[in-house]
C-alpha cells in the first residue's frame, strides 16, 4: 500500500472518527434536556400534589370544625333543656331509670339479664 492510500484510510477514519464524536455529543445533550425535562416535570406533578392535598386537608380540618360545632350546639340544647327541668322532674326521670336498670325491664343490652 502506497503512503498516499494511508493517508486516505487514516483521514477518512478520522473523519468517521469526529461525525461518532459529534453524534455522540448531540445525543448525550438530549439526554440532558430530557432528564432535565423530566425533573421539572416530576417537581411540578409534586407540587401540584402538595397543594392538592393541602386542600383536601383544609376542607376536612372546615368540615370537622363544621361537626363539633354542630355536636358543640346540640349538647347545650340538651344542657339547657335538663337544666330547665324542676327538681321533681328530674328526680322522677333518675327514678324510673333506675327502676328500669335495677328490674332489666326494656334493656336491650345483652350484658345484662332481663
Amino acid at each position: 500500500m502506497g503512503s498516499k492510500t494511508l493517508s486516505g484510510i487514516v483521514e477518512v477514519e478520522n473523519e468517521i472518527q469526529q461525525q461518532v464524536d459529534a453524534e455522540d455529543k448531540h445525543w448525550q445533550a438530549w439526554l440532558e434536556d430530557l432528564r432535565r425535562s423530566l425533573k421539572d416535570e416530576a417537581a411540578e406533578e409534586e407540587e401540584r400534589l402538595k397543594q392538592e392535598l393541602d386542600a383536601a386537608i383544609a376542607k376536612a380540618k372546615e368540615e370537622a370544625e363544621e361537626e363539633a360545632e354542630q355536636i358543640r350546639a346540640e349538647a347545650a340544647k340538651w344542657v339547657e333543656r335538663i337544666g330547665s327541668l324542676s327538681d321533681e322532674a328530674l328526680r322522677e326521670h333518675v327514678m324510673r331509670h333506675l327502676a328500669e336498670i335495677v328490674t332489666g325491664a326494656d334493656s336491650d343490652r345483652q350484658d345484662v339479664q332481663g
